[in-house]
């Protein structure tokens, strides 16, 4: 990966944008897509690939936590929120263009919105999927589960009523320290895309879903333009 100083990062910035994440100017292809997340110190552009690091630059708003002891909680849980899958829930899913094929690839669940033994687990709260009394904190919502390498890395729900807000909810604190880095289908479209030689990016899980489903290659990435660190496409790969 090749190093890019902040100045540049300011100097060279594009239209739009936060404080937090915004477009510059690519050194390599002069393309103003290069996307900058200011918590990671990592750019990366949608136009040629380039990727870059500010170099040194550490993510101190939370303290890094015991990632592998977080996935083995996750797993476990995973396993908790597939149970409660209805009829309802598959026809909702049907209706999407998820059949139950698919709720099995990608491992979909339910979350219920009682307390879960689950959630007494000492890891619980660190994995930022219960509060201090226990309770679940995607509750009512359809669980996504992040699954890279065989490993569930994170979960994110999304709304199973019109009204709830937000539509989607990820599980508390920062995605990073909870090892976090990949996006959503990462290890189906990975296998895809190398046959494809294309990924395409998206924000919704559910986009992501049905699209791998109808064969083409497709990781979702929510809020676009935070970039997950550990999507790298390859270098033969278009976006």
């Amino acid at each position: 990966m090749q190093t890019i100083t902040e100045e540049y990062l300011h100097t060279h910035r594009a239209r739009g944008g936060s404080a937090s994440t915004w477009k510059a100017i690519c050194p390599d292809c002069k393309n103003n897509n290069l996307y900058y997340t200011t918590f990671n110190g990592f750019a990366y552009c949608f136009n040629c690939g380039a990727a870059y690091t500010t170099g040194g630059r550490e993510y101190v708003s939370e303290q890094e936590k015991n990632v592998p002891a977080i996935r083995e909680y996750y797993k476990k849980v995973k396993q908790t929120y597939s149970g409660y899958i209805t009829k309802e829930h598959e026809q909702y899913f049907d209706r999407r263009g998820i059949d139950k094929g698919g709720l099995e690839l990608f491992q979909l669940g339910y979350c219920p919105p009682s307390s879960l033994d689950v959630y007494f687990d000492p890891v619980a709260k660190e994995a930022g999927l219960s509060d201090y009394q226990n309770n679940p904190i995607l509750a009512e919502r359809y669980i996504f589960p992040y699954i890279c390498d065989g490993d569930v890395i994170d979960m994110r729900g999304r709304a199973s009523y019109p009204d709830q807000d937000p539509k989607y909810k990820s599980a508390r604190g920062g995605s990073r320290s909870r090892g976090a880095i990949y996006p959503f289908n990462w290890d189906n479209a990975q296998l895809l895309a190398r046959q494809k030689k294309y990924l395409i990016i998206t924000e919704g899980e559910i986009k992501a879903a049905v699209a791998h489903l109808q064969g083409f290659p497709c990781v979702a990435l929510p809020g676009m333009m935070t970039w997950r660190e550990g999507l790298r496409p390859e270098s033969d790969w278009k976006l």
